[in-house]
């Protein structure tokens, strides 16, 4: 069976849809940046969260398994 390493995202998308607060576990440091780095290029202009019909700031937590040899 193959063996996936994982890697834990955190970010936020505010009020405006922009992405903020990013950051990243990994058992590795070259894997943290590049799992920032993807977040980051995510598009800027993304629809943010709504509650009682206003924009509201919602978290996401993104797992990631990959297969790195």
């Amino acid at each position: 069976p193959k063996e996936y390493t994982r890697i834990y995202v955190m970010f936020k998308i505010n009020t405006e849809g922009k992405i903020e607060s990013i950051a990243a576990r990994a058992p590795h440091e070259l894997l943290v940046e590049e799992a920032e780095r993807v977040i980051a290029t995510l598009p800027k202009n993304i629809v943010p969260g709504k509650h009682n019909g206003k924009p509201v700031a919602v978290k996401y937590a993104l797992p990631i398994a990959i297969n790195v040899n």
